[in-house]
């Protein structure tokens, strides 16, 4: 990529040079209306892909590069949910073509960009420079040629860095408060939890003990499930206009991680579970454990981040963990929990997901509890009961193309809300429970 990002990047320049350098000004408009017709380009392929997120990507692109396109404004705002359902293998292929031609646009976009940084330079306007460097790296984030223009060095297995930065860790070294010291030894401090890494994402920000490689980890399990909980939800549920990053805990090892739960939040915490969400803290906390088995890691971070998020989405009239309802708590934390990411495309729901066909099991023996009785649980009554609300979250969410799941996420947003009134279901889909008995059942025993 770098020397293929040099060649073009050389030619755009020489090109200009040769026409006598055109003014940045002309540059910008030229890339405006350039950006604004590929991207539009792109739009259109997915839509007649049948690629509704992506295509929803691209005509926002085509508005950010022309704000003007009535179009592309139309097509973001009344396209509708941009729901994954039915993702087959024939639309996947579909999708691995269109990420090839968006790597190919982008090569360009970040090319022309620095083009246009460069002439900016010139001209004497470094902040505009800056600004066309940064937009380069917002197309590649590891386009070298607008690094090495902003001063940066990229430092192996650690990422892009200012030079004087780059050339220390380059020598093994890491910052640690205001000095720079031995990577071993660093490591060895960021074991107490009072000096722990830190990594932060546009959602989370994660602390761990255990290394930055897992903070990162666990940063993009978190990061990803919030992706999908976003387009699978919208557009019933909203996150609110502005979140402060949620703080995520992630432990070295158990005991590190009980002798937390034992000072902050003592007699709460089962002592076999890897993690929790609590909302006293608004923390969610893990301990690092690399085996997988029913339950791995990943899992557990994008199920308890689930209940993290949308107790803060969704603020409280009465405390809903104290009403009946709850079984959407943990039905709703093991869809998403079932978070895929499949060549960058992210998936969920996933029938094959080991809740779902626990609960198939369920069904199939006539152990699992009616529908109309799990609606009315609380809290103390759920605890044998979570594969069958999973199972029963799969049916609502997903059944005939996810015919019932605006009713649903209505229903769930007046649960997680404690509204404390005793037939939320009944409201949302006009019907009683027992009218899904036999439907849900089904669904679950024909799942694959």
């Amino acid at each position: 990529m770098c020397a293929r990002s040099a060649s073009l990047a050389f030619l755009l320049m020489a090109a200009a040079s040769a026409a006598g350098e055109p003014a940045p000004a002309d540059l910008e408009r030229e890339l405006r209306t350039w950006l604004a017709a590929e991207h539009r380009k792109l739009a259109d392929r997915c839509v007649q892909n049948d690629l509704a997120e992506e295509a929803r990507s691209e005509f926002l692109e085509v508005l950010r590069a022309d704000p003007g396109d009535a179009f592309a404004r139309r097509m973001t705002e009344d396209a509708g949910p941009a729901w994954v359902l039915a993702w087959d293998d024939a639309r996947h292929e579909k999708f691995r073509d269109y990420r090839e031609l968006r790597r190919i646009h982008a090569y360009e976009a970040s090319s022309r960009f620095l083009a246009l940084g460069v002439a900016k330079e010139k001209k004497g306007d470094a902040s505009g420079a800056k600004a066309a460097f940064r937009r380069a790296l917002e197309y590649d984030p590891d386009f070298a040629d607008a690094h090495a223009r902003l001063g940066e060095e990229r430092v192996e297995g650690q990422g892009w860095f200012p030079k004087a930065e780059a050339e220390k860790r380059a020598q093994g070294l890491l910052p640690f408060g205001e000095r720079w010291l031995p990577a071993a030894e660093v490591a060895q401090k960021r074991r107490r939890w009072a000096d722990a890494w830190e990594v932060a994402g546009p959602h989370f920000t994660v602390r761990s003990n255990h290394s930055i490689e897992a903070a990162r980890a666990v940063l993009g399990w978190a990061e990803e499930m919030h992706a999908v909980l976003v387009r699978e939800t919208a557009p019933v549920l909203r996150p609110p206009a502005k979140t402060k990053p949620m703080p995520v805990f992630l432990f070295a090892t158990k005991n590190d991680y009980d002798a937390h739960v034992r000072e902050k939040h003592p007699g709460g915490v089962a002592p076999s579970a890897l993690g929790f969400y609590s909302n006293e803290d608004g923390a969610a906390h893990f301990w690092f454990r690399e085996d997988g088995g029913p339950s791995p890691l990943a899992s557990v971070v994008r199920h308890e981040c689930c209940h993290q998020v949308l107790d803060a989405w969704i603020p409280w009239k009465e405390d809903p963990t104290r009403q009946a309802g709850f079984w959407v708590y943990e039905g709703l934390a093991r869809w998403f929990e079932a978070v895929e990411n499949r060549d960058g495309k992210l998936l969920a729901g996933n029938p094959r997901h080991p809740p779902f066909q626990a609960a198939k099991a369920l069904v199939a023996s006539g152990r699992a509890a009616s529908l109309a009785s799990l609606v009315r649980m609380e809290q103390p009554e759920m605890a044998p009961h979570y594969d069958t609300a999973a199972g029963a979250t799969l049916f609502f969410m997903s059944a005939g193309d996810a015919r019932y799941r605006e009713k649903f996420l209505r229903y769930c947003r007046a649960v997680l809300a404690g509204e404390g009134d005793a037939t939320p279901f009944e409201k949302a889909f006009g019907e009683v429970p027992e009218e899904f008995e036999t439907a849900w059942r089904e669904y679950l025993r024909t799942l694959k």
